[in-house]
């Protein structure tokens, strides 16, 4: 078996170990718990497995307080030199895997990862290929194979649309204002493809009101709907 009789840790994407690395480089708390994770908003959902990450490199003991290993590598101000630390415990950590496949586990596929985790800790696919992505990002932190790439989330912009897309947004509706006013009562299709339309206006006179408000009505019919 692994390292203390436990097995290797895993995660289901990679972005949570690096983004967690790159905040610890600037601050290491003395206690990284599930709660310290949270407050730095790193790992939603998963602070238990980069904990255990941590946990079993060294860097935290299993109260989650910070050991004396932290100072060795996270110190480190350069990237090569925090990746050259990095590298040493990452392979005294994995012990059990460079004893199997060497300093080629540096570089081994993802299957060769996979089949080994499955076999020395006897675990599932889902989970060896889990265990798989954890070695990987850290290999790659350490100096080996192409950096991580992590994925940011895209927010929602309130931007105003381009003039592009709000030119397309007028043509549909025009579309469908011309759709649908076709099957509306008042509306025909006369021969020359041109659209006739019928206006029924109901008013409601005051049943108190003098001849000068009706006047005053009917001039204002004329001139706003009949004149305009």
């Amino acid at each position: 078996m692994t390292k203390s009789g436990s097995a290797h840790p895993y995660i289901p994407s990679a972005g949570m170990i690096v983004q967690t690395f790159t905040q610890l480089r600037k601050m290491f708390p003395t206690k990284v718990d599930a709660e310290t994770l949270k407050k730095l908003s790193l790992a939603p959902k998963n602070e238990s497995m980069v904990i255990n990450v941590l946990r079993y490199l060294g860097f935290i003991d299993d109260e989650s307080n910070k050991t004396s290993l932290v100072g060795s590598v996270f110190l480190k101000h350069s990237d090569d030199a925090f990746a050259s630390a990095l590298e040493k415990v990452v392979k005294e950590a994995y012990k059990d895997l460079f004893e199997t496949i060497g300093d080629n586990a540096w570089q081994a596929d993802r299957g060769t990862l996979i089949g080994f985790f499955r076999v020395n800790d006897e675990t599932s696919a889902l989970t060896a290929t889990r265990q798989a992505i954890a070695f990987e990002t850290l290999a790659s932190l350490s100096g080996h194979g192409e950096a991580v790439q992590v994925k940011t989330q895209k927010s929602k912009s309130s931007a105003p649309k381009s003039a592009g897309a709000i030119k397309k947004l007028k043509a549909d509706a025009a579309s469908v204002k011309k759709s649908t006013s076709k099957d509306r009562p008042g509306f025909e299709n006369a021969g020359s493809g041109n659209l006739s339309l019928t206006v029924r206006i109901e008013i409601n006179l005051p049943a108190q009101g003098d001849q000068e408000t009706y006047d005053r009505i009917f001039q204002s019919i004329k001139k706003n709907l009949l004149n305009g």
